[in-house]
């Protein structure tokens, strides 16, 4: 698990890009999420499937720390 955050919104978004850069080199599928519209079923979802040609996974959920302090935020 990598989490990335911080005030530095430019770096952290660099260092994002660079992940999913190497990643990508590596033939990794990535999904990407956004913590705005995010449901916990759908968080579920994506970080139990599993790839049909059994290729390696990453999710990234975008923007949840953006969320207000709320039991859907906690329970995420």
């Amino acid at each position: 698990m990598l989490i990335l955050h911080g005030e530095n919104t430019v770096q952290s978004r660099a260092k994002l890009g660079e992940v999913l850069q190497e990643a990508r080199a590596r033939n990794v599928e990535v999904t990407r999420l956004t913590g705005k519209k995010l449901t916990l079923a759908e968080l579920e979802e994506a970080l139990a499937s599993t790839s049909l040609f059994g290729t390696e996974q990453m999710v990234v959920v975008d923007e949840i720390h953006s969320l207000p302090k709320s039991k859907r935020k906690d329970e995420l």
